[in-house]
């Protein structure tokens, strides 16, 4: 019988929760004349769970306030970068069809407007076909300005 055999055989016997404690991977080394560090591949191997595998508990995973699904760990965002990112609908200011943006980019322009003398009135455009042809109309010859 060989020494994987071995370990195998002793952890089936002993630990029959699946979980070895602390301290159990030197006693079965010693026992069979073999390292520790074998003991815990076979124990891996086995689907046991061994100290510092898992037998602490990890914490769980913060979840996507849009899809549910968990979120990377070192993320500090609440939701997925690009695909799950809160949206808005507002309506095109030239056509009047629904344009989706970024919620925090119709912040960010509401935000840095003043900063840069701007007044932001919410404009959202399609394309840029309806914005040129709003500014033609707002901001060009013969407006009132």
């Amino acid at each position: 019988m060989t020494k994987t055999a071995q370990i195998a055989a002793i952890l089936e016997r002993r630990y029959p929760c699946q979980a070895i404690p602390a301290g159990a991977q030197t006693d079965i080394a010693a026992e069979v004349g073999c390292s520790r560090e074998l003991v815990r591949q076979v124990a891996s191997r086995m689907g046991l769970v061994t100290p510092g595998n898992g037998a602490q508990r990890k914490a769980p995973r913060r979840a996507c306030v849009t899809c549910g699904e968990p979120l990377p760990i070192h993320t500090k965002r609440d939701y997925h970068s690009g695909r799950c990112r809160p949206t808005m609908t507002v309506p095109c200011s030239e056509c009047g069809s629904p344009v989706t943006r970024p919620i925090s980019r119709i912040l960010t322009l509401s935000r840095n407007a003043p900063r840069y003398g701007m007044n932001f009135t919410g404009d959202a455009f399609c394309n840029k076909a309806c914005q040129g042809r709003w500014l033609g109309k707002n901001h060009g010859w013969g407006s009132p300005r």
